[in-house]
């Protein structure tokens, strides 16, 4: 997912050659094929498509498949084929992980707050997240001191301890222990605070995205009040 467009397809390209090469030489091959991302995932399966209608051509009908599995809840399951929306997805897992219900997650969870967060302030603001912790405009609209106080620490302190660092880490050897850098209860609270964040500032916006979950918002609204509730003088 981090390679630039030519790259990637460079690797899919590769990838389908190999595997031509495998199938078209044995019927009984197998392969696995895993990934993290959703888009490549979807790359992947218009690859396998293609590498079945060429298989077929040689063998015959029924002589090549393929079959879609996601990793959910600790089990494998059948993927739905329905296109999805990748961040509505990114926005789910951060709630489903934020009240308590993904713990499976635990060791992810920060590359998927990133990566939700980043998408967020790049199509509402055309800015990086840390741009938004230092905007004044930004954070007055929240309409609340507390709120702006708040949010302008919490986001220097997730940029600065977030996973993207992880690389700075490795080079200074600072910190060997990189899935206990934060215990669960600060992955949980800082999930909360993200969704609390995207809330304020635009409302319409999460409600829209988490609208498969009935009572996200009332969970939300709730995490909002306590940090006012928390921070009061």
């Amino acid at each position: 997912s981090s390679f630039d467009l030519e790259n990637r397809i460079g690797i899919l390209s590769f990838m389908k050659s190999q595997l031509l090469k495998i199938f078209s030489n044995c019927q009984n091959g197998k392969v696995l094929i895993m990934t993290h991302d959703l888009q490549t995932f979807y790359d992947l399966e218009k690859m396998m498509k293609e590498i079945t209608n060429a298989v077929i051509l040689i063998f015959g009908k029924n002589s090549c498949n393929y079959c879609l599995r996601e990793l959910s809840q600790q089990a494998l399951v059948i993927f739905k084929e329905e296109k999805r929306n990748e961040y509505s997805t990114l926005l789910s897992t951060v709630y489903s992980f934020a009240s308590g219900a993904s713990k499976e997650y635990d060791i992810a969870i920060g590359n998927i707050m990133r990566r939700a967060l980043e998408a967020f302030s790049t199509f509402e603001y055309r800015r990086g997240m840390d741009e938004i912790s230092c905007d004044e405009t930004i954070l007055s609209s929240m309409g609340n001191q507390i709120y702006h106080d708040y949010f302008q620490n919490l986001m220097y302190r997730l940029i600065l301890n977030g996973e993207s660092h992880m690389y700075e880490r490795i080079k200074s050897l600072s910190d060997p222990s990189f899935a206990s850098y934060m215990t669960y209860e600060a992955k949980q609270k800082t999930a909360k605070d993200i969704l609390c964040l995207i809330y304020l500032l635009n409302r319409a916006h999460i409600e829209a995205h988490l609208s498969s979950i009935p009572e996200a918002m009332i969970y939300i609204e709730k995490w909002c009040d306590d940090i006012i509730e928390r921070n009061k003088i």
